[in-house]
């Protein structure tokens, strides 16, 4: 009767429970010592478990282990997902059955071009290309290997600006397969004259300036099966005829998204209202939206509502101006979109007033019952003080008050309101012109702590037995959140969970008057999770 440690399915299935590459914060970690341990059972267990040792080779990941050039090329045969950059050995590989291919500036083009020609049956290529500079002419055999794959699935370019127009068509015709396209930096698509369709893409990226490359416009009527469509959003005068395009030729297009960082739309003349409202259309049942605009204007979000306010699920808007428009945009778009499930807003310039948002943004009531994150950054560091009697204006018709607007207006009634005249407050002592500013702040702090009493109390009362339990269990494990915000989420029923990096922390009382509105909101939300304003991040308890 056979071992059954000598059965090739139980020594397979031993390799393959045995963690081998293990997540990290960044990327991966090798762990090889179980498998090489479990490889030198016998003649058997070397013989099947050593190709799993070597099925994934990545030049960044293996460089401190030292591999010689020897042994690497030796075992290059059992590679299938390789990568490589420039900390790749100088070693001659001899695959032939890859299946995924990376190659990241590598800085010569030899050894990835020749490792793709004889890899013909690739699924997977993201390759960086080299540059040349604009006048270099490339000869036209250079990139012939390109020619060789007819299997992919998946294809990244970055840097293709030498790969010419025919080429680059030839390629699209050689994988009927394609489903995911990226061309990144650089390029001029003038034309895909003679493109076939590509009846199995549905996810096409292009961060190159349009106006330069009026042959992506082309590209999408190639496209039947489109489901995201990600682009540079820099002013063009071919959104008509994209928008046209998408319309026509893509009925399944669910997802439209900027790909710009935000430094380079600082820098970058934005597409338009007028643009916007031939982009929005375009799709009969848009998802996912990410645009980059001046403004969310009237035109903006009222095209937005009024074609895909039932359907958008993902809202992800970046400002520039930065104005109470903008947020007022955003409670119409609360409103109005029942099936929203993440709304994210940033204002890279910092210019929202922190105590605009509370009226703008709480003006009407919303209605989103599938939300579960909503994240806002770039409220000013310091907020106005808001005067008591604007609070209690937004009333509903029927007699009803919105309710963040109510319970700022607790908030707001114990915050010293200082201005030229040194009015008297309706309460407690006056703060007049001759106080210095430590003072007035002193006096703030002391009122705030007394009010925060209060509220706290009236918060545990609804939220009973939980709320109270959650309070023994604060714990600020990342940033320096101040205690009595801490304390004050979970007398709500929210944790202040981490704080994220590179934005300005709001001033307390502003943040404090924002959190009163937000939480207050949350209990109409209850699939609401995760709150972020500015660098401060809540979780619901």
């Amino acid at each position: 009767m056979t071992n059954p440690l000598a059965l090739f399915e139980i020594i397979d299935r031993v390799g393959r429970s045995i963690t081998l590459w293990e997540r990290n914060t960044y990327s991966y970690d090798f762990l090889p010592k179980d498998l090489v341990a479990a490889s030198m059972v016998n003649h058997a267990w070397h013989a099947l478990l050593t190709p799993r040792l070597w099925e994934v080779f990545d030049s960044d990941d293996m460089v401190h282990w030292n591999i010689p050039p020897a042994i690497l090329e030796a075992q290059s045969h059992h590679i299938r997902y390789l990568s490589l950059s420039k900390r790749f050995p100088p070693a001659l590989l001899h695959s032939t059955q890859l299946r995924e291919l990376t190659v990241t500036e590598t800085g010569c083009a030899d050894t990835p071009l020749r490792i793709i020609r004889a890899n013909p049956s690739l699924t997977y290529l993201n390759i960086t290309l080299p540059y040349f500079g604009s006048s270099h002419v490339v000869d036209e055999d250079f990139y012939a290997p390109l020619d060789s794959l007819s299997r992919l699935e998946y294809l990244e370019l970055h840097w293709w600006f030498h790969v010419g127009v025919d080429r680059f068509v030839r390629i699209l015709n050689n994988n009927p397969r394609l489903k995911l396209l990226k061309l990144l930096h650089s390029g001029d698509l003038q034309h895909v004259n003679g493109c076939l369709p590509l009846k199995h893409l549905t996810d096409l990226s292009f961060d190159t300036y349009l106006d330069a490359n009026p042959g992506f416009m082309q590209l999408v009527r190639q496209c039947p099966s489109l489901v995201n469509l990600s682009f540079f959003p820099d002013s063009t005068v071919h959104m008509p005829v994209l928008a046209r395009n998408l319309r026509e030729c893509c009925p399944k297009l669910t997802s439209i998204q900027s790909i710009a960082a935000t430094m380079e739309l600082e820098f970058t003349g934005l597409l338009s209202d007028d643009h916007y409202r031939l982009l929005i259309p375009s799709s009969t049942h848009l998802e996912r939206l990410d645009i980059a605009s001046l403004g969310l204007t009237p035109m903006i979000y009222e095209t937005l509502v009024t074609c895909h306010a039932n359907w958008i699920r993902v809202l992800r808007v970046h400002v520039v101006t930065g104005t109470g428009e903008d947020l007022f945009g955003a409670n119409v778009i609360l409103q109005s979109c029942t099936q929203l499930e993440s709304f994210e807003m940033t204002n890279s310039p910092i210019r929202w007033d922190p105590d605009d948002c509370v009226k703008r943004l709480f003006e009407l009531p919303w209605n989103v019952p599938k939300l579960r994150s909503i994240t806002l950054r770039g409220f000013r560091t310091v907020s106005a003080p808001i005067a008591a009697e604007e609070v209690g204006e937004g009333e509903h018709e029927g007699g009803e008050q919105d309710e963040a607007e109510h319970d700022v207006n607790m908030d707001e009634e114990n915050t010293a309101n200082v201005d030229e005249q040194g009015d008297e407050l309706e309460e407690g002592p006056v703060i007049n012109e001759s106080m210095d500013h430590e003072q007035v702040i002193s006096m703030n702090e002391q009122r705030d702590e007394q009010e925060h009493d209060q509220v706290v109390q009236g918060e545990s009362m609804d939220l009973g037995d939980e709320a109270k339990k959650n309070e023994d269990q604060v714990m600020i494990e990342e940033g320096p959140v101040e205690a009595p915000d801490a304390e004050y989420a979970v007398a709500s029923g929210w944790i202040a969970a981490r704080v994220v990096p590179g934005w300005d922390n709001l001033e307390t009382l502003a943040r404090r008057r924002l959190l009163c509105a937000f939480f207050r909101r949350a209990r109409t939300c209850h699939n609401l999770r995760e709150i972020t304003l500015n660098s401060f991040e809540y979780v619901r308890a």
